[in-house]
């Protein structure tokens, strides 16, 4: 199976994607040896969190086999290392890299409020675990404040129990004037430290770190993945479409040397920004015994968050608090098939909401195709037959049923009422579908305003704007505006009663 990285969004639960997946015993086992380093909740589930407290205060997170250990280092929040295998490594080995560390960018989330980065100023505040539904898992809280700015964070991680950990901010003003963050990365910091690579790769490779993305954001090009080595170089990922598309607020990266994988996703529709940083060192160096030994270690670290052409991402208002979108991370050592099944169990999982149990997969047809913008009742009734035969439980009108002139899908969004190519309107195609025992359901592109609809003449006021002027070519309807939602809600509400449909579709 080809996972495209598709964002899939619900009222219930606006989370992206991510994983599970791993054997029960190895969990079972893995538990076994290390609990006496596992909190009370965890004993029966394969997910803890051990809390340190004293001079560098951290905590180390532990979902199925998956570890990541972090720590508050000089007024940072830190990651010290991630593993795939349940290894815990000695608090000894870890602090002989602490100055190492203060000049790595290691930060494990980064936040900047009006211009200003506040790693360096977190302070201590507590932490605690609680037991959560709908995703079900153990939610650890770290709590920060600044000591330069009136704000406080809590860092949520969710561990369900597999390969993938979830992380949000949840940032508070508690000054008393309002202020505004200027850029986030709700999870950040060093992937791998990968020390004696060359010793697992060909002779004289540097291809330790191999970085996964989506090469566009086109239609029909959501499965284009490019791989790249990147070696002493930052990787830049970005999308700049303003909403949600064809892009992925997603990467994938591979070690080479260790055979493991991150792939991480940001759950969020609007502009983003990925950075991905490699750094390699290799030489050599003269011990007593006179023989030259090669030393060589590669990093890999990153940063992802939401991105703006504006200087403010958010304004919070004296004592308001404001979630980011979170950050979705597998860790796996495992060949692609595998990550990408994990992720796609995570996804039906955990993402998306429980199907009716009478339908669990429908098998679909969806009426686009050779006939494309030439709808007639009697075409589209022959559509339906044939998903019929073929065994198809659900049909759709996609595009092209709605407006004032056939042919024109595009430019007709907006004007949600059947064309004059269907004299007699939806109704006797819906019953047509179920007569033949298939649910019925419309397509309907609800946040547009096409350039001859109706909608777009009567309401120029409700387009999307950018310094006065229209964005996207004026195509979009500014859903910041509460008169605007508010229309939004009422059609789709009317266009479902109206049709009696079975399924209504947003993509």
């Amino acid at each position: 199976m080809r996972y495209s990285g598709k964002i899939v969004r619900t009222p219930n639960n606006p989370r992206n994607w991510v994983t599970i997946a791993c054997s029960r015993a190895a969990v079972c086992l893995f538990l076994i040896l290390h609990s006496s380093h596992l909190s009370a909740s965890s004993q029966t589930s394969p997910r803890s969190a051990y809390l340190r407290t004293g001079q560098f205060p951290g905590v180390r997170f532990n979902s199925g086999l998956t570890v990541c250990d972090e720590e508050l280092l000089n007024g940072r929040w830190i990651s010290r290392y991630w593993d795939s295998s349940g290894q815990i490594v000695a608090d000894i080995q870890v602090d002989a890299e602490r100055h190492q560390m203060e000049t790595l960018p290691v930060d494990a989330f980064k936040l900047e409020m009006e211009g200003q980065e506040l790693s360096g100023t977190w302070r201590w505040v507590g932490e605690n675990e609680s037991e959560v539904k709908n995703p079900d898992g153990l939610l650890v809280t770290v709590e920060l404040e600044s000591s330069t700015r009136p704000v406080r964070v809590r860092i949520r991680t969710l561990l369900s129990g597999g390969p993938v950990m979830v992380r949000w901010l949840e940032v508070t003003n508690t000054g008393q004037r309002p202020t505004a963050i200027s850029n986030v990365s709700p999870w950040a910091g060093q992937l791998w430290h990968t020390p004696n690579y060359a010793e697992r790769l060909p002779p004289n490779s540097e291809d330790i770190y191999d970085i996964g993305y989506a090469q566009y954001s086109k239609w029909g090009y959501e499965g284009a993945w490019r791989f790249d080595p990147v070696v002493n170089e930052t990787k830049i990922i970005s999308g700049e479409r303003g909403k949600s598309g064809w892009g992925h607020p997603t990467f994938f990266a591979r070690n080479n040397a260790t055979g493991e994988w991150f792939a991480a996703s940001l759950a969020w529709s609007a502009n983003w920004k990925i950075s991905v940083t490699s750094k390699v060192e290799k030489s050599t160096v003269d011990r007593s015994d006179s023989i030259d030994r090669p030393i060589n270690e590669a990093r890999l670290f990153f940063e992802m968050g939401p991105n703006s052409v504006d200087p403010v991402l958010r304004v919070l208002e004296p004592g308001e608090m404001v979630k980011t979108p979170e950050t979705h991370i597998l860790c796996m050592k495992a060949d692609l098939d595998h990550v990408t099944q994990a992720l796609a169990d995570h996804v039906r999982r955990d993402i998306l909401p429980r199907p009716p149990a009478e339908h669990v997969f429908d098998v679909e047809a969806n009426h686009r195709g050779y006939i494309v913008d030439h709808e007639t009742e009697a075409g589209i009734d022959r559509e339906i037959d044939m998903a019929a035969d073929i065994g198809a439980e659900s049909f759709f009108i996609d595009a092209g049923w709605y407006g004032a002139e056939p042919n024109h899908w595009y430019d007709n969004t907006g004007d949600w009422y059947a064309g004059a190519w269907l004299p007699n309107d939806i109704a006797p195609i819906r019953e047509y579908a179920r007569k033949k025992g298939i649910r019925f359901g419309l397509w309907v592109e609800i946040e547009a305003a096409g350039a001859a609809s109706k909608l777009r003449k009567e309401h120029p006021d409700w387009i999307l704007t950018r310094n006065g002027q229209p964005i996207a070519n004026g195509r979009h309807l500014d859903v910041g505006n509460p008169v605007v939602t508010k229309w939004m809600e009422s059609e789709m509400a009317r266009i479902i009663k109206k049709y009696d449909l079975d399924i209504f579709r947003i993509d």
